[in-house]
């Protein structure tokens, strides 16, 4: 699906049935970097997220389940305007920080 298209954000469980939610965002991230900082982690698994994580691993927002549609609503909202933000700022500084 992303190769074919155009999408604003990723919600990612961190428990997926044939790999782990991290290594994929880690692939995610790699082959397209225009979604690092617009990935919500989502997990029913208190202790899910690792301190051993990479810093950009480390930077998503992450939804408890189970979460209500209010919950999903600010995260979505919150990493959208987060990175638009920060592509704001990669602008303004010709491209870098």
């Amino acid at each position: 699906m992303l190769e074919d298209g155009d999408f604003d954000l990723v919600l990612l469980d961190i428990h997926l049935p044939q790999m782990a939610g991290d290594a994929l965002f880690l692939a995610l991230v790699r082959r397209w970097p225009q979604l690092l900082g617009r990935v919500v982690l989502m997990t029913g698994d208190p202790g899910a997220v690792r301190p051993d994580w990479p810093a950009e691993l480390l930077c998503c927002p992450v939804l408890s389940k189970p979460f209500t549609l209010d919950a999903l609503s600010e995260a979505v909202a919150g990493a959208l305007s987060t990175a638009t933000a920060a592509e704001s700022r990669r602008k303004r500084n010709g491209g870098h920080g």
